[in-house]
């Protein structure tokens, strides 16, 4: 759809028709292309910057909920119309789309595949926490989906970011690890700088190591397991195109598995550039190296036996790429 403006009523009317159709996030981008030669636009994005916090919060309007919603019932793919009236994936820029279990070397990955690219680091695309399960933004990425970028989470393929993949042609890196070692790196994790961001009450640093290694496999092991469930389901029944990979690939061999995963981007970049990113900058590259095999040997049969009984929830699914 085609706007033409040429005064600042013609903005203002524009705007106020998109955000009537949901579209508050476009409202305000369309606002801001008119505000040096429509001063007046400044004062209507003021008013619209507190619907967009409020936007923000709910991360999808009334309207939004209902293409997703439609959707749901015609059970067909999305397609950035549903979401927009004026963005043209002709426009896209190209985004490395890295969502990971965590622990994985996720952080890692994700700077050396920022380097290797060239492209910028992105974090802002999702909201949530480990507590409360990871959701695409979808304002901050069509707000943004014209740039080159290497995104970065830790999201399960839940419908409704399944299809804001699918609207903005998102084709996620989907990096798993070994189910006992990435329990026992959790567990450190906790133990340390994660501890306030969780909801265990503070007498967990007094608990002894086999019951905190109990309260974390109680409570991650089956989001863990999940998360790699439904990633496979969702590449494999065509809802995405996706590339697996594992902390064990890449730490086994980090120049082919950066490379293979630029090939699949189809980014144009040789081997020798893959292999200087993993050199240059470590710093930036941070990696708190993990040691494959300690997850085995440092849980106890109990915490052994309760992970494989959890894994018996999906009977159907191969989980030896996880360890089960």
């Amino acid at each position: 759809m085609q706007i033409f403006i040429k005064s600042e009523a013609d903005a203002i009317k524009h705007a106020l028709e998109m955000d009537n159709r949901g579209f508050t996030g476009e409202a305000v981008s369309l606002l801001k292309q008119y505000t040096e030669r429509f001063p007046n636009c400044l004062k209507v994005i003021f008013v619209y910057s507190n619907l967009l916090q409020k936007f923000s919060e709910e991360i999808f309007n009334r309207n939004t909920q209902n293409v997703i919603l439609e959707l749901e019932r015609s059970k067909r793919k999305a397609h950035i119309n549903d979401f927009s009236l004026t963005m043209n994936s002709d426009n896209f820029g190209k985004a490395v789309f890295l969502t990971a279990q965590p622990k994985s070397g996720s952080t890692f990955l994700a700077n050396v595949l920022a380097i290797a690219t060239g492209y910028a680091y992105n974090t802002f695309w999702f909201l949530g926490t480990l507590e409360h399960d990871f959701q695409l933004w979808l304002p901050a990425i069509m707000s943004s989906r014209q740039y080159n970028y290497v995104a970065h989470g830790h999201f399960k393929p839940s419908f409704v970011n399944v299809k804001i993949m699918q609207a903005m042609e998102l084709k996620p890196i989907v990096l798993v690890r070994n189910i006992f070692d990435i329990l026992v790196s959790m567990i450190d994790f906790v133990d340390g700088p994660f501890f306030d961001g969780t909801l265990f009450p503070v007498e967990y640093r007094r608990w002894p190591y086999q019951k905190r290694a109990h309260a974390i496999i109680s409570k991650y092991a089956l989001w863990y397991i999940e998360f790699y469930v439904g990633w496979i389901k969702a590449i494999k029944e065509g809802e995405i195109e996706g590339f697996l990979t594992s902390y064990e690939e890449v730490m086994n061999n980090k120049h082919k598995t950066v490379y293979d995963i630029l090939n699949f981007y189809d980014i144009k970049r040789t081997d020798e550039n893959a292999i200087i990113a993993m050199e240059a900058n470590k710093e930036k590259t941070r990696f708190n190296k993990g040691v494959s095999g300690r997850g085995l040997k440092q849980l106890n049969k109990t915490h052994i036996d309760r992970i494989i009984e959890i894994s018996t929830y999906y009977p159907n699914v191969d989980l030896s790429f996880i360890g089960l």
